[in-house]
């Protein structure tokens, strides 16, 4: 055995210090799950606009709507609010809001909420009124000091029952 210098001794010991502290570099880990390259999409029907039934014009008249005739004979309009007199109407056609020309002044929007409160027999007091005639729906807000606004809702048709049912 050859004879240990000091310094043999030394580069020993040295070297096993760094060979412990050292720890061994791993490889990367491999993922388990692979996600896919191309996005899922999922399948969406094509959206068909909501319609609404047109209304006679025979009722139209009795109501006192004559004016908005034009809007509510027309299956796309959904409704029609009035933001108060002397405001232009707003109508929901299919879905979309749209603004139109059409104005109504104080007397015509008291005549149409009278007609509706004769019709459905709610009398009219400040506050909400909200009453439905044949497939015609109107909420209204009663106010003196701000003008009555109003929303004319179209009510569609309930479908048949035996289309969502399996018997």
């Amino acid at each position: 055995m050859p004879i240990q210098t000091s310094q043999d001794i030394f580069f020993r010991e040295f070297f096993k210090t760094i060979l412990i502290t050292i720890r061994p570099v791993r490889a990367p880990r491999k993922p388990i799950m692979r996600i896919s390259p191309r996005p899922i999409t999922p399948h969406i029907p094509p959206a068909t606009p909501p319609t609404a039934p047109a209304i006679p014009k025979e009722s139209l008249k009795v109501l006192g709507l004559e004016k908005l005739s034009e809007y509510m004979q027309d299956p796309s309009v959904l409704s029609i609010e009035c933001p108060g007199p002397k405001k232009p109407l707003i109508i929901n056609r299919a879905g979309r809001i749209q603004p139109t020309n059409l104005i109504l002044t104080k007397k015509e929007i008291e005549k149409i909420m009278n007609e509706f409160s004769e019709k459905t027999r709610i009398p009219l007091i400040s506050g909400v009124f909200k009453a439905a005639h044949q497939n015609i729906l109107i909420t209204a807000v009663i106010s003196e000091y701000l003008g009555t606004r109003f929303i004319i809702q179209k009510i569609r048709a309930a479908l048949p029952r035996s289309r969502f049912t399996s018997s």
